[in-house]
């Protein structure tokens, strides 16, 4: 078989597989089960983490110090592991100047106003739901506080016999506005799901136990919930142009086979990372197909540029720093993105916290492993 035609099928496998992924992301996210999206999310993230430490740092490293082989080698692996560091840091001064300028909430705490705040910087900092105080800016006095609330109410509780009080683990099961695990409501005769946002959550006295789980609000933030997502977009896609190079710059057919492998099976869990990402910034249907035809766009440009290079020469030193930095840079971005926005979020609910956890480790087992061929 020639060897354009080769290039040809292997590069239309590759897109193909990643309009898969992304569209299995896709259908994920339209099942109103927020767990199994979640799991999802912890998957994605151990993906990633292990893509930016197991593959591609280690790739910019081998890289650079082959190049550098004849003068500093040394220098090459402190060219590649600084530009991971600046690109998670550069990432991280990001995240923190934008959160800066939004203008600070003075709203009564646990109102509506306050956690509309709260939820537009939620999606730029999730790792605030670990940490104490809460977001939407629980009163200073304790006295005052959703948690005090809670204690009063288990306090009572005791008092009429009620075997199991709630007990929150974490701060967004007090606030009536945010995502919450299971909450217990005390009802009459009927159980609601509407909350008064400016009423403390556990602050009524009923006489019916109810278990209730309230359901899940999308914290959506315009532009500003967008920005983990495009940046993983764009290094993922700057990833597939990098993959699509080893198929441009094959020489014989034999040699695409391989590569295309490894690309194969790392392309079905990139997309799936990326498509979980995008789903969750809740951009529009039209804008997650645009993205998706984009990403899917990336290899093939890379065999294009690949092959080019291939049958025009120049200088092979300066491209391959080039290559091997871009690595770095993208490496850098994988590991901000995993370890300071997907998994905090996850984490932020105490909800399947065991499958949350199976589901990282399987996915950064599953990526390390492909890293070995890739």
């Amino acid at each position: 078989m020639p060897l354009y035609t080769v290039k040809l099928l292997a590069i239309v496998a590759a897109a193909s597989v990643a309009l898969l992924g992304l569209w299995a992301a896709k259908e994920v996210g339209r099942i109103k089960m927020p767990l199994l999206f979640s799991v999802s999310q912890a998957f994605t993230a151990g993906v990633l983490f292990a893509a930016g430490l197991c593959h591609m740092l280690p790739d910019a490293v081998g890289e650079l110090v082959d190049t550098y082989v004849d003068s500093q080698p040394q220098y090459g692996a402190l060219l590649a592991c600084t530009s991971a560091a600046m690109a998670f840091l550069f990432l991280l001064c990001i995240e923190e100047i934008v959160s800066a300028l939004l203008p600070a909430s003075t709203a009564v705490p646990h109102s509506e106003a306050a956690c509309v705040t709260y939820k537009t910087q939620f999606p730029i900092l999730p790792r605030k739901e670990l940490v104490g105080p809460h977001g939407c800016c629980e009163d200073e006095d304790p006295n005052d506080s959703c948690c005090e609330a809670i204690d009063n109410r288990n306090a009572k509780e005791e008092e009429d016999g009620v075997v199991q009080p709630l007990l929150p683990r974490y701060h967004n099961e007090c606030c009536p506005v945010h995502e919450h695990d299971h909450v217990h409501h005390h009802h009459g005769s009927h159980s609601t799901d509407k909350v008064d946002p400016e009423e403390p959550l556990l602050g009524q006295h009923h006489h019916h136990h109810h278990h209730l789980q309230l359901k899940h609000m999308v914290l959506k933030a315009g532009p500003c919930a967008e920005i983990g997502a495009m940046t993983l977009f764009i290094a993922l896609s700057f990833h597939s142009v990098m993959e699509g190079l080893g198929i441009g710059s094959a020489t014989h057919a034999w040699e695409v086979v391989p590569v295309l492998t490894a690309i194969l099976a790392h392309k079905a869990l990139a997309a799936f990372a990326l498509g979980c990402s995008l789903v969750e910034s809740s951009v529009s249907g039209v804008r997650y197909f645009v993205f998706s035809l984009i990403f899917a766009a990336g290899t093939p440009i890379g065999a294009l540029f690949g092959n080019i290079g291939l049958s025009s020469g120049g200088s092979a030193h300066d491209a391959a720093v080039f290559t091997a930095v871009c690595k770095a840079l993208a490496s850098g971005t994988f590991l901000q993105v995993s370890s300071m926005e997907i998994i905090p979020k996850v984490f932020a609910s105490a909800e399947g916290r065991f499958w949350k956890l199976i589901a990282i480790l399987v996915g950064f087992g599953a990526m390390a492993t492909l890293a070995l061929w890739i």
